[in-house]
């Protein structure tokens, strides 16, 4: 028998066979977003005073040791501190400005998103007719991103793991940081409108 005949009789391992050929492709091209971020790496970056960026989310540069918030980067960070729950999502954790970011821009592109195929304003996408199943999605949505983003984060990598991508450290927070504003932003113009900020586009 030729070799297009084995592959017409059998269409559910020539699937499952692309299938993994494709999850192969995006395992290589993840893998290669990754860095190494070593503990003696972060040791010079905060005895040198570091980044902005790096820096706790106060902006001060505490001691080591100091048991007071916030606490110095090498505690903090899940690659070289504790990645118990407690520590992740303390106030100057790995987890709540990932999340929040993630969350944010989720957010704001399914709230543009419904209201250019609706018209409906964020408020009436919650409040009006089918608001219950559109939370649902969106809550289904926030289910995936905070598993997905928590799963890493619990096995030593933050955003600073990555070297490039749109999951980079230094670009994921900015994007995010406005994210969370045009967010803000979105709600008070329609509110002051009175309506959508989009009309219905399709």
């Amino acid at each position: 028998m030729s070799l297009p005949a084995m592959a017409a009789d059998n269409p559910a391992k020539e699937v499952q066979k692309a299938a993994q050929n494709v999850t192969s492709t995006v395992e290589k091209a993840v893998e290669g977003t990754k860095r190494d971020v070593s503990r003696e790496e972060v040791e010079k970056r905060q005895e040198s005073g570091g980044s902005d960026e790096k820096r706790s989310v106060v902006g001060s540069k505490p001691a080591p040791g100091n048991d007071q918030l916030p606490r110095p980067e090498i505690e903090r960070r899940p690659e070289t501190g504790d990645r118990s729950f407690g520590s992740l999502f303390a106030f100057d954790g790995a987890a709540p400005e990932t999340l929040n970011n993630r969350l944010a821009m989720t957010g704001i592109v399914a709230a543009l998103s419904v209201e250019a195929f609706t018209g409906l304003s964020v408020r009436d996408q919650v409040l009006g007719p089918g608001g219950f199943y559109r939370v649902g999605w969106f809550l289904a949505a926030v289910a995936l991103v905070t598993t997905a983003s928590l799963f890493p984060l619990s096995k030593g990598e933050s955003p600073d793991s990555r070297k490039s991508g749109p999951f980079e450290g230094k670009s994921e927070r900015w994007n995010g940081r406005l994210a969370q504003l045009g967010f803000v932003a979105l709600i008070i113009t329609e509110i002051v409108k009175g309506s959508a900020l989009l009309p219905k586009l399709f």
